[in-house]
């Protein structure tokens, strides 16, 4: 028997389920969010503090679904004034060109014109592209459509929104800007490279619409918010308890009790406790979460289509700590080093560098405190190219830093002060080195139809009062999707209880 009863279920922290918690809590619903194993995105390394992976906000100013969120949870004035944008936006390097990317049109048009003297044409007329076709995804989203459609009437719905916007349900070919630049060209890897880090998909080859939406969200801008991700996240774990909902980081869950394809409890493990829902809501690891479900109610097709999938990349980072004197100056808080544009956009040959700029640890017992800079390093390591080995990490780890030596710090071995990837852990009964096996994040390739290309599972599962929120739910549109994907969420919620009121 329950030991507790909640409307919503929440398993696990990452960013779409907090913010369907906070919208259902708003709405009226008890919400309970279970840590289920969660971690937080910055971690201690000796004195210093790093990030598993660099953030990337963007979409603020232009997404229906941020400002929808924003504005239901009572935030519109304060994610007015937190964000900061940084200045400029990121900066792409390579081996004979800089871009400065920023909101300051005379400044990038000075950029342009020094890179790229014969393509300016060209490029206005790419930018108008973007920003057209933008706007045509702007609309289609603006329609708060189901995606993908479930049942007769929502199909009817998105087959009418099929005929408003042919070019995004392929009944038209799309409209991609990226058509006037061939394979290669150092101005189309400027705007994909950065986009890869942006969306949860590996959306290069096959994902048209999310590309060019996270360029375009992009060309708006990268903006700083305090605390990062974590500091995100406990915005909305806040708005969660502001409305008598509760937060348990400590508590997993590790077994279901299912009757006729629903949840009815759910057991907390080590604990003797059994807490009931009317809907759960996976918002971790779908793969281990779906292994929950005992074997007997399991539905086979939905778990295959869960277990098969693959990811195509890793997101690899390594951290590094410097005095801030190492930095040179100009060096933008956020870089993308390319090193050849006619080769894959992966491993170290796109490079993700961010600096922490809330995280400023000192070292200890020092006469004169030095300001030290956190920077992450990232690229997209090819699966087939992982080796679950010590000495793969630290040879990728290596191969990164040098390429950064080569591009941008050619001082850095005299001014490294740490250097550590989330990747590696201590064995805690050898104490020796190892790979972490939940540190490596995947990125998957493909998308379920009707979606725009941009997830790779609905919202709603085989089981009738499961929701699947986790961070790979429209990864496809990067930072927004996360916000999709909880309203979408937040729809089916609302669909599958109904709140009684005074007057009901």
């Amino acid at each position: 028997m329950s030991t507790s009863f909640y409307d919503i279920l929440i398993a696990g922290t990452e960013l779409p389920g907090l913010i369907l918690g906070a919208l259902c809590a708003k709405k009226g619903y008890r919400v309970l969010v279970v840590g289920q194993n969660g971690r937080s995105n910055h971690y201690v390394h000796g004195t210093y503090t790093f990030r598993r992976r660099a953030p990337i906000f963007t979409g603020l100013e232009t997404s229906a679904a941020v400002k929808s969120v924003f504005s239901e949870l009572s935030l519109s004035l304060e994610m007015r004034n937190r964000p900061k944008p940084y200045d400029p936006y990121y900066q792409v390097i390579f081996s004979d060109k800089r871009i400065d990317f920023s909101g300051k049109e005379r400044s990038f048009d000075r950029e342009v014109a020094r890179e790229f003297p014969d393509e300016i044409d060209r490029i206005k007329q790419f930018y108008r592209s973007l920003r057209s076709t933008n706007e045509l995804i702007t609309a289609f989203l603006q329609k708060d459509p189901h995606l993908p459609p479930d049942g007769w009437f929502q199909a009817r719905e998105f087959a009418r929104l099929a005929q408003q916007f042919p070019a995004l349900t392929d009944a038209e070919p799309f409209p991609d800007p990226l058509n006037l630049f061939p394979l290669g060209h150092p101005f189309r890897a400027s705007m994909v490279g950065p986009a890869l880090f942006t969306s949860g998909l590996d959306i290069e080859v096959s994902n048209p619409i999310p590309l060019v939406r996270c360029m375009g969200n992009l060309a708006h801008g990268m903006v700083h918010i305090e605390g990062g991700v974590d500091g995100l996240k406990e915005v909305f774990i806040q708005k969660i308890r502001q409305h008598a909902s509760d937060y348990r980081p400590d508590v997993a869950l590790d077994g279901l009790q299912i009757k006729r394809g629903r949840v009815e409890e759910a057991y907390v493990r080590d604990r003797r406790e059994m807490i009931g829902c009317h809907v759960l809501v996976c918002n971790s690891n779908m793969k281990k979460f779906f292994q929950l479900v005992p074997a007997e109610h399991q539905r086979e097709r939905y778990h295959h289509q869960i277990h098969t999938l693959q990811p195509t990349h890793y997101l690899f980072t390594v951290n590094i700590a410097v005095p801030a004197e190492a930095i040179p100056e100009g060096m933008a808080k956020n870089m993308f080093l390319i090193g050849d544009p006619n080769r894959a956009l992966e491993d170290d040959n796109l490079i993700f560098v961010s600096q922490d700029v809330d995280k400023r640890p000192v070292m200890p017992n020092e006469k004169v405190r030095q300001e030290i800079v956190a920077l992450a390093v990232m690229c997209r390591l090819r699966v087939r190219r992982f080796v679950p080995a010590v000495g793969f990490v630290q040879e990728l780890s290596h191969r990164l830093l040098t390429r950064l030596k080569e591009t941008v710090l050619p001082f850095l071995d005299e001014h490294l002060l740490a250097t550590h990837s989330p990747w590696l852990g201590v064995d805690s009964l050898t104490g020796q080195l190892q790979v972490d096996g939940s540190a490596p994040i995947p990125v998957y390739r493909g998308a379920i139809p009707n979606t725009l290309d941009s997830t790779i599972l609905p919202v709603f599962s085989d089981y009738k009062n499961i929701l699947v929120a986790g961070e790979h739910i429209f990864a496809g549109f990067g930072f927004e999707g996360a916000f999709i994907a909880a309203l979408n969420g937040f729809r089916r919620v609302c669909d599958m209880v109904v709140k009684k009121t005074i007057l009901s």
